[in-house]
């Protein structure tokens, strides 16, 4: 029997105290349990009722965020963003699910549900706001600004803000 083995969850060298035994221990022995799991069956919204709760729940935030937005005068909408970023900067963990959300940063225009009044062709998602505001006053994406990567401080100028305003 060969005593030494490599864990195949940690990649850690043990000793085995049973010939058949394959992990370091009971917890990769779990975690790679999981692991399998979750590739055989995703936790997604066909799938799960709860994750499709949380997904309706984000996205009606997200509806709610853009319904604000452009209910705003359109001079008030770029110090509204700037909060909203700001918010997300500084490490609201819902909202920053919410601005990188790959349904809301890439919408299908068939899924009017997401869009503000249903309406794809005139509206944008919350995360795509936040995308030309990110693109506009930092020159980086949106995920490089929501979690701090983008360097350098925000370019706030009249140009940009009026270039802001045409874009949404």
């Amino acid at each position: 029997m060969n005593k030494n083995a490599k864990c195949p969850h940690c990649s850690d060298e043990f000793e085995r105290r049973r010939k058949d035994q394959q992990y370091c221990s009971e917890r990769c022995r779990k975690n790679a349990s999981q692991r399998r799991d979750r590739i055989s069956n995703p936790r997604n919204s066909r799938r799960s009722p709860t994750k499709r709760r949380e997904n309706e729940l984000l996205f009606d935030i997200s509806l709610r965020i853009a319904e604000d937005i452009y209910t705003l005068p359109p001079h008030q909408r770029f110090d509204y963003v700037s909060e909203v970023v700001n918010t997300a900067r500084s490490g609201n963990a819902r909202l920053r699910n919410i601005l990188t959300n790959r349904v809301l940063r890439y919408p299908d225009p068939n899924k009017k549900r997401l869009f503000h009044r249903s309406c794809p062709a005139s509206y944008l998602t919350a995360s795509e706001i936040v995308e030309v505001f990110s693109r506009l006053v930092w020159g980086s994406g949106l995920t490089e600004v929501i979690y701090g990567e983008a360097f350098g401080p925000p370019c706030i100028t009249d140009d940009v803000r009026l270039a802001f305003a045409r874009s949404i």
